[in-house]
């Protein structure tokens, strides 16, 4: 089976909205061609193909109720496989309940996927019985749902097996064990845990609330009060990110979503993941979304990651492409800023040439020009 689409350490049942987020991928062992068989290849099927075609070109639902339709009509090179690959995609964009009825047939061949299924449907108790505790992608989640339980002990228990699974060092344990730490009353022991947590997980909103009352608990009123906020400021974020990351995974190759994850990403902190998501969308840009997705890179790059070089050539490849006025003007503006009063007059007479007579291109240039006198 391919890895887990499971985040855990953010909140009860909430992990296969952040996919994306976190870099998980579920794809991974299960999009072979299921008609290779010891070592021989055989053609699929044509409604079996077209579906995987469908499905590699990012038309997501559109290949799920292909696929549906041919294994229905018996149009499928093995049945199973063919059975697996459609809940896998089902799972990956989050129609849990239809993963598990198309799951049925398989039995045992299916019980990771029917835990992770379980799982993300917070049906935590029937989850168990089938996620394994010798799995690394699940050990974590049986904690998780032990505590969502509230069978405590048991989840101490399997934290115990956790650390001997994952090892004792691996970060994701760190919000674990803070929340084990204080329930035990072990506020100081805690606090270290769950700071590890963070380091490791900025967006771990379940270490940054354990944080907040453990440094209430050790009379840390102040700190522990501005976590506690910066928590509840984040709770919108992280609807934000995980409705963000569903929705690229519903149109893995649309642009705007890219850039829409990227937003995402940065509003909780996680840059470099922002800067992958808006490197992405310029790739995938058509030329009506060419603009707005090199304006919003243009803009990080420059007032997030400081390189106001790298933003102006951003926005020359995009003006290469669709001579916007908009990429002119913001090109002009940043090399301004920058100190480059040459690069913006040049900039600013190319929007000029845009949309002449303009009054606030005009007096755009005008400055640029006022910045160049020796």
């Amino acid at each position: 089976m391919g890895a887990s689409t499971l985040a855990p350490g953010l909140a009860p049942g909430l992990a296969i909205g952040l996919l994306v987020a976190l870099g998980a991928p579920h794809d991974a062992g299960f999009l072979q061609d299921p008609a290779a068989v010891a070592g021989q290849e055989r053609p699929l099927p044509a409604a079996e193909r077209a579906a995987i075609d469908l499905w590699e070109s990012g038309q997501r639902l559109a290949a799920i109720e292909a696929l549906a339709s041919a294994r229905s009509e018996g149009a499928v090179a093995d049945p199973a496989a063919a059975t697996e690959r459609l809940g896998t995609w089902l799972m990956r964009v989050h129609r849990y309940s239809g993963a598990l009825e198309a799951l049925e047939s398989l039995g045992a061949a299916a019980d990771r996927l029917r835990g992770e299924a379980l799982y993300a449907l917070t049906r935590y108790d029937e989850a168990l019985r089938y996620l394994d505790p010798a799995d690394p992608d699940h050990v974590l989640l049986r904690v998780d749902a032990f505590e969502a339980l509230g069978r405590l002990e048991e989840a101490g228990a399997e934290l115990e097996r956790a650390g001997a699974v994952l090892g004792a060092e691996d970060p994701r344990l760190a919000s674990f064990e803070g929340r084990r730490l204080a329930r035990e009353g072990r506020f100081a022991e805690a606090e270290e845990r769950f700071r590890v947590a963070l380091a490791s997980n900025p967006i771990d909103q379940r270490a940054r609330f354990g944080l907040g009352r453990a440094l209430l608990q050790l009379g840390q009123r102040e700190e522990g009060m501005a976590v506690l906020a910066e928590h509840r400021l984040f709770v919108p974020l992280i609807d934000a990110l995980e409705f963000a990351g569903q929705s690229l995974d519903l149109a893995p190759f649309h642009a705007p979503n890219h850039a829409a994850l990227g937003d995402a990403q940065l509003a909780v902190g996680l840059l470099d993941a922002a800067e992958a998501s808006y490197l992405r969308a310029t790739e995938l840009a058509t030329d009506d979304e060419a603009s707005p997705v090199a304006l919003r890179l243009a803009r990080f790059l420059e007032e997030q990651r400081t390189r106001p070089v790298d933003a102006i050539a951003a926005l020359q490849r995009a003006f290469e492409r669709v001579r916007d006025v908009r990429l002119a003007v913001r090109a002009g503006d940043v090399a301004l800023r920058c100190g480059r009063a040459d690069l913006a007059r040049t900039w600013f007479e190319r929007g000029l040439e845009l949309r002449p007579g303009d009054a606030v291109i005009e007096s755009r240039l005008a400055a640029a020009r006022d910045r160049e006198q020796p």
